[in-house]
């Protein structure tokens, strides 16, 4: 036993039952029982198992056999810690019965380095199979005796086995193999060197791969394995860039502009635009400071875009070799170039570019000043025409109230339906102007469409009771009676709408529709207004200019139908302007059916307030005294004598300061003021009563514009100046009537 131990053998007797019968140190060294606990039977051998089926292997074995050789089996040592042995059992039987004679050997450590062979392998495989790139092991004749998963699907195979036992040569393109076969590389290798290069490998379909290789040798064996990866995408990619280069420098010479790459402002490289653009010979420019390509005054302005890296396009002032200075436009970006940040410029030359804006803003001006004159020549026209047209109307009204035969009565008739056509005109003819000077004002006030509806019927009803035309108005329920837009204007273009309807319809009749279309979250309505007639109907070719300025679709010396072509025009930007749309339909000798769409936003009802339980004024039962200012006498003699004739007390005066001194003289009502008047206008004389130069009393006297100013912009002016109201000439006595209504009852 002595030889034993001093060999490391473990040796120990034990029973079936597990308990010991003899053992040497060697064993309670592996075990880390001392030989009293061993011997004693309180150690149990059953117990130390780390895997059962071991002691039934070992039991089962001797049973059968009666030995057992070399058996290798963990055990659980006293620490935890795992104790592999190799144990030799021989069952033998004595007086007390049978028991096992052992030798152990101790193999731990040979089985750690077996486990951690074991990982590494399966470490090594893990990454073998895992790995993106292609590997292959190779003996020295270059024959592949292994391959990966990632070697097979970049060479286009279904397995790595399939590649077993193929040749370098069999995969490898043959340019490649005349420039550097595989055996010259096997040389290499032997001699410890790491060969990388780029080849071309075979696929399984004949097609070849661009592939970036590295082989390495195993040892002094032979052996070698190959790293390889795919680089079709960036041979493609080099491809594109070396493309991009070469487009690079052919748009670089053949730019219309002048392009520089500098680094902090030293030209590196330039292109033959830029020599033209300054004078300079190409040789010149590299290595010039570009800061000398820049007028003085525009260098701190420059150099402050490289030194921050800006790249949008701005303009400078650049100077050319013989001192010349002229606009440039520079835009820079910041690019790698031969392997460092540098900045490359384009220069354009902008003087043709700014001669061009300095046209146009000159034509822009002189059409400004075309457009203002236009405007002041529409206004002083509308002035001029406007105050003989309202002396005319106004003593047309004067003469209808005496005594008239028929004859007479017919020649009034139809002097004021020539007024009245001729102040139609005169209003579209501004509402045009004020189309083209987009000065078209919308707004955004409350709006009643069937109240609008029923004053448009209301309107054109009479015309129609001598004809057998049928005119009808119909309105959706559903639309509320409380949206906000600007009434005057759908006014405006429904009854321009229904008045061409009436006019191109000689039998038949006429269909006005107002309906919801829809009505949306967010508080609007959309409306649609439909007026369809059975009138001459509009030609197909000229549809489409039927919204065009002074054009009728029945045009001539021998047009049946009255009128300048404006209505349509306007209605049409109106309707823009209102954010809608208008279409037509039409057939000859059918009719035609006119759709307009327009939003309106949904307001709430209003609240009953005091204005609204005001008992109106009527100013015919009223000894209303009116002070009457307008300097054309022939005006001021009409209005008096309608004025009169309701039962008005008038008093005449011809100018603003004449104004004053009555109202200082005697007390009025309401004042009838006109503008344009010599001495003392309007406005001034507006400003002077309010100011109380006319006494205190007179302060917040009513005060109604009559004057020919109808443009855009007038009444608000006006109105601003201190004046209540608004009458544009010529004035018709109900017009009149009803302002002095107004104003007298805003003033209680």
């Amino acid at each position: 036993m002595d030889t034993a131990e001093s060999a490391g053998l473990a040796l120990f007797q034990t029973y079936p039952d597990g308990s010991f019968r003899k053992v040497n140190t060697k064993v309670s060294e592996l075990s880390g029982f001392s030989l009293e606990e061993i011997v004693s039977g309180r150690v149990n051998m059953s117990e130390r198992y780390v895997n059962a089926e071991d002691r039934a292997n070992l039991l089962g074995k001797l049973a059968r056999e009666g030995r057992v050789v070399d058996y290798q089996l963990p055990l659980r040592h006293k620490d935890g810690s795992i104790v592999w042995l190799a144990v030799t059992l021989l069952r033998k039987e004595d007086d007390e019965g049978v028991f096992f004679d052992g030798i152990g050997i101790d193999i731990t450590a040979r089985k750690q380095l077996e486990e951690q062979r074991e990982r590494e392998v399966k470490q090594f495989r893990d990454f073998f199979e895992s790995s993106v790139d292609g590997i292959l092991f190779n003996d020295p004749s270059t024959r592949i005796t292994e391959a990966n998963s990632a070697a097979a699907r970049i060479l286009g195979y279904e397995s790595s086995e399939q590649l077993i036992g193929l040749l370098g040569r069999d995969i490898l393109h043959p340019e490649d193999y005349t420039v550097r076969s595989p055996e010259e590389n096997y040389e290499r290798i032997m001699r410890g060197e790491v060969v990388r290069m780029e080849r071309r490998y075979r696929r399984a379909d004949g097609s070849y791969v661009p592939v970036d290789t590295i082989i390495t040798g195993v040892g002094a064996t032979g052996m070698h394995h190959v790293v390889f990866r795919d680089i079709t995408e960036r041979k493609a990619a080099d491809k594109k860039l070396k493309e991009s280069e070469e487009r690079f420098k052919a748009l670089h010479n053949a730019s219309f502009g002048g392009i520089t790459i500098h680094d902090k402002g030293i030209v590196l490289d330039c292109n033959q635009g830029l020599c033209q653009i300054t004078g300079y010979g190409m040789e010149e420019l590299i290595g010039m400071d570009g800061l000398l390509l820049i007028a003085p005054q525009s260098r701190d302005l420059v150099w402050g875009n490289i030194v921050a890296g800006y790249e949008e396009a701005y303009e400078a002032v650049g100077v050319r070799k013989n001192g010349q200075e002229y606009p440039v436009r520079l835009e820079g970006k910041n690019i790698p170039y031969k392997g460092k940040q540098v900045r490359v410029v384009e220069f354009r030359d902008i003087t043709e570019r700014k001669a061009a804006e300095q046209a146009l803003i000159e034509a822009k001006e002189a059409a400004e000043a075309a457009s203002r004159a236009k405007s002041e020549f529409l206004a002083n026209m509308s002035h001029e025409i406007r105050t003989p047209l309202n002396g005319i109307v106004g003593m047309i009204h004067v003469l209808r109230e005496t005594a008239l035969g028929t004859e007479q009565s017919e020649y009034v008739q139809a002097a004021l339906r020539s007024s009245d056509r001729l102040t139609s005109l005169l209003s579209d003819i501004l509402d045009l102007a004020r189309v083209e000077a987009k000065k078209l004002s919308i707004q955004d006030v409350p709006v009643n469409l069937h109240t609008i509806i029923e004053e448009i019927r209301t309107l054109f009803e009479p015309s129609t009771i001598h004809s057998d035309l049928l005119l009808s108005f119909q309105v959706d329920p559903a639309i509320s009676e409380h949206l906000r837009g600007d009434p005057l204007r759908v006014h405006q273009i429904v009854s321009n709408l229904v008045g061409n309807a009436l006019k191109f319809t000689q039998t038949g009749g006429i269909e006005v529709n107002v309906d919801l279309l829809n009505t949306t979250p967010g508080g609007m309505q959309r409306v649609l207004f439909t007026v369809a007639d059975t009138g001459v109907g509009i030609p197909d070719e000229q549809l489409n200019r039927i919204f065009d300025s002074f054009t009728q679709a029945n045009e001539g010396l021998t047009r049946q139908y009255q009128g300048a072509g404006l209505g349509l025009t306007i209605c049409r930007e109106l309707v823009l302007q209102m954010g809608g749309s208008i279409d037509v339909e039409s057939e000859p000798g059918v009719g035609t059916t006119f759709y307009v769409s327009l939003p309106f936003k949904m307001g709430a009802a209003p609240r009953p307030s005091e204005a609204d339980k005001t008992v109106h004024a009527d100013p015919q039962t009223l000894p209303l005294d009116v002070l009457l200012v307008e300097d054309d006498r022939v005006n001021s003699l009409a209005a008096r004598r309608q004025l009169e004739k309701v039962g008005f007390r008038v008093v005449a005066a011809y100018d603003g300061k004449q104004a004053l001194e009555a109202m200082q003289e005697a007390t009025f009502d309401v004042v009838l003021m006109d503008v344009q008047m010599p001495v003392m206008d309007g406005v001034k004389a507006t400003k002077a009563i309010r100011a109380g130069e006319a006494g205190d009393r007179n302060q917040s006297i009513p005060i109604v514009a009559l004057t020919a100013y109808a443009m855009a912009g007038d009444r608000e002016r006006l109105l601003k100046a201190g004046m209540d109201d608004y009458i544009p000439k010529p004035v018709a006595i109900n017009q009149l009537l009803a302002a002095i209504e107004r104003v007298i009852t805003n003033k209680q």
